[in-house]
């Protein structure tokens, strides 16, 4: 059985069964880790939805990046593709209230 190699236009089924070894699996376990840390608390379902999909679609940014790079895609359409993860990205992180926070003001140890 020939497999198709996983790119930015893979299902995001195939993208989520990631062999932790690989340069792609290792990213998304990372982000999927720094997602949940940020949020200070073990997320809800909901919330690990959230963080899924975005590791998901930041997994498929970094392999865009990677075919840019390689110069196996038009910048025009690598462009169009770029901006509709990166905005899809935000709305989850805002979803996850990650996004627009203000930092905690230091208080004054005096």
């Amino acid at each position: 059985m020939v497999t198709q190699a996983i790119g930015p236009n893979s299902i995001s089924a195939r993208l989520e069964k990631l062999d932790g070894r690989t340069d792609l699996g290792r990213f998304s376990r990372m982000v999927t880790a720094e997602l949940t840390a940020s949020l200070g608390r073990a997320p809800g379902p909901g919330e690990r939805i959230l963080i899924g999909l975005a590791t998901v679609k930041l997994a498929r940014l970094k392999l865009l990046a990677e075919q840019v790079l390689s110069g196996d895609v038009s910048p025009e359409e690598a462009d169009r593709r770029c901006i509709w993860f990166s905005n899809s990205v935000r709305r989850d992180l805002l979803g996850l209230g990650l996004v627009g926070q203000k930092p905690e003001p230091k208080k004054c140890p005096f």
